[in-house]
């Protein structure tokens, strides 16, 4: 109960830079988001994995809804630890900012059995595309995430990302924080919440969001 109680503290401070954002000597624009969806899984083999996700994403009017993707990766296990993972996304905006994305992830776990932990590296390749005027823009995307254990059936987890603007001299777009934690239902079903505070780094204006997500997560046999 203990660990629980200081996990959502931290989800609740995790906030706090969304809310100093709001102060109206602040210039740069701050954006509130809620982010919600399902997660499918089904293991082909046991090299390979099918991944299908819906997501929606939720303005800070909670009536506005400003992106709704559907993206579906295919994850290769290439060793103990070692994982590649190719993934192709549409986003519904609006006729003229409709978004495809093709990305390529390369990742690597390690546990720690003795703490409960797990520390996991990502690097990904991402191409974005606005479908109405052709634009495209490639990024690089870093991920290190740690993840903790704390019962059978909850752990804790938090993030840091940092992306860079391929195709703008590899300029560094953007800094990531999550915060979450994991439930697991059963043997099928997970549940996931979190807080989440991207910053961007590049361009006059530089806005901030604070993200809060739930999202289910469905294993088929």
């Amino acid at each position: 109960m203990k660990q629980r109680f200081i996990f959502l503290l931290l989800l609740i401070v995790l906030g706090v830079p969304g809310l100093k954002a709001q102060d109206k000597s602040n210039l740069k624009p701050h954006f509130f988001e809620v982010w919600t969806g399902i997660t499918l899984k089904k293991e082909i083999s046991k090299k390979f994995r099918l991944e299908f996700e819906d997501q929606f994403r939720i303005s800070e009017s909670l009536g506005s809804l400003r992106l709704n993707l559907y993206e579906l990766g295919l994850n290769y296990h290439v060793a103990k630890g070692l994982n590649i993972k190719a993934m192709y996304r549409f986003s519904f905006r609006n006729n003229t900012r409709n978004t495809k994305r093709f990305s390529f992830d390369l990742s690597y776990k390690l546990k720690i059995k003795s703490l409960k932990t797990q520390i996991k590296y990502r690097a990904r390749f991402q191409n974005t595309q606005v479908t109405y005027t052709g634009e495209s823009i490639d990024f690089f995307r870093n991920k290190l995430t740690l993840t903790k254990k704390i019962t059978e059936k909850w752990s804790g987890y938090s993030s840091y990302e940092i992306a860079f603007n391929l195709s703008d001299d590899f300029e560094q777009q953007s800094n990531r924080f999550v915060l979450g934690a994991k439930y697991t239902v059963n043997k099928r079903w997970q549940l996931k919440a979190f807080g989440q505070y991207d910053q961007d780094v590049h361009g006059k204006y530089k806005p901030t969001r604070t993200v809060y997500g739930l999202m289910g997560i469905y294993s088929f046999k």
